[in-house]
């Protein structure tokens, strides 16, 4: 038996000295390459490094003082939270060029793709700056540092004595149990909340088992088999907020073109021959095709997900993890 397997039957104090720490530097390290403008990875793995910290403290919250642990889970939701306004125009911008680069696409979609496209530059200027991210983090990776006696800087331990096997075991049961109820509940591509939760109970369950890998046999599947899942809910997902966005930009149009509209109205009474080729028209109905093609993509997406992992078709995996679970 390997000294690893030692250290995960180990009390969870092992963990915040040797564990923690590891994942901060992790997400240390990422921070830094936000400062980068070349390295189109950076925040993926910025944001996959913190979210992994916040699901390891999520799962060891009851062996935290509740005071500590809620601030610290407050900080890191109000992290995640500001990365997301960067995350999300990274994705619409990816999917927008996608969809309107691929050959498939007709020239009306393409040109209310490229039209939303062109919006997305517009919001650059409310995304955070790397350095204001760098700053919410430093103050999060203070309150893991750890002394040479594995203590924190009060001096009061944090843990109460229970097992690290233990711990990840019940955690792994909770939010096997949750992605099993949230899958019952997608049942269409519209069902936007139930693909959101049943995205973040597999990142967590991922984040949880991954560690396990080279500990217990027929784990590495389980993560492959879950990263897949993740990957589908995910593109899934994406797809959903970009169609609301352009959802938003039509309405934006619709705006327009009624103004003008009225404006022409006032003046002329030969309102449908002045405004038929009207540019307010044009982006009407550019977006409204661009909005068409997305819905195309959602619908591809979701007979995958469909096939694969719906209607029960995820139960052997669940019940996989639950007996991995089970043997912890």
């Amino acid at each position: 038996m390997t000294r690893k397997r030692h250290q995960f039957h180990d009390p969870v104090e092992t963990a915040y000295r040797e564990y923690s720490p590891r994942l901060v530097a992790t997400a240390v390290a990422a921070r830094e390459r936000l400062d980068n403008p070349a390295d189109d990875e950076a925040l993926h793995d910025f944001r996959v490094a913190v979210r992994r910290l916040r699901t390891h403290i999520e799962a060891h919250r009851a062996q935290l003082t509740k005071r500590r642990a809620e601030k610290i889970l407050q900080e890191l939701r109000e992290l995640v939270s500001t990365t997301n306004a960067l995350r999300d125009l990274e994705v619409r911008r990816d999917w927008l060029e996608r969809l309107a680069r691929h050959k498939s696409t007709p020239k009306l979609q393409r040109e209310g793709l490229e039209l939303a496209l062109k919006d997305l530059g517009n919001s650059d200027a409310d995304a955070p700056v790397p350095h204001q991210i760098g700053r919410q983090f430093a103050k999060i990776a203070r309150d893991f540092t750890v002394e040479p006696g594995g203590q924190p800087p009060s001096g009061k331990s944090l843990y109460r004595g229970e097992r690290l096997s233990a711990v990840t075991a019940r955690a792994i049961f909770k939010h096997a149990a949750a992605l099993r109820r949230h899958l019952s509940k997608l049942r269409t591509l519209d069902d936007v909340k139930a693909t959101h939760r049943a995205r973040l109970a597999v990142k967590r369950l991922r984040y949880l088992i991954e560690p396990l890998e080279k500990l217990v046999p027929g784990t590495p599947r389980i993560v492959r088999d879950l990263k897949r899942m993740q990957d589908r809910l995910g593109d899934l997902r994406d797809l959903q907020i970009l169609e609301t966005h352009i959802v938003v930009k039509v309405g934006e149009a619709a705006g327009r073109w009624s103004q003008h509209l009225i404006a022409i109205g006032a003046k002329d009474a030969r309102v449908a021959a002045i405004t038929r080729g009207s540019a307010e028209s044009r982006a009407c109905y550019a977006l409204a095709a661009g909005m068409q093609r997305v819905r195309r993509e959602e619908r591809r997406e979701f007979r995958g997900l469909e096939k694969r992992w719906l209607n029960g078709s995820a139960d052997p995996l669940i019940d996989r993890i639950e007996i991995l679970a089970g043997r912890l």
